[in-house]
């Protein structure tokens, strides 16, 4: 049965969020999707860290420039967002 007590899985959405990687994808992750994901190639040397530990300080905006830090975690949205997403919803 799908979670919704924590961040969710930033692939599947469905599951509560185990496990951060620390390698290229920066993602939250559930169980099922981290060994999809992780079990070939370049992604299997990626370091998994529990998802209470994930840096804050490296979430960046997707469609702004790097420089744009995520700063709030939406529990409606279940994801982090910057001061120009919020403002642009008004």
């Amino acid at each position: 049965n799908p979670d919704t007590s924590g961040p969710r899985c930033a692939r599947c959405q469905s599951y509560e969020a185990e496990f951060w990687c620390d390698g290229n994808c920066q993602l939250c992750l559930c169980f099922k999707c981290w060994e999809q994901i992780h079990a070939l190639g370049e992604y299997r040397n990626h370091a998994q860290l529990p998802v209470s530990e994930r840096p804050i300080g490296t979430r960046r905006c997707q469609e702004h420039d790097e420089d744009n830090k995520l700063k709030y975690w939406c529990e409606g949205l279940q994801k982090w967002l910057i001061c120009c997403s919020i403002m642009s919803k008004l």
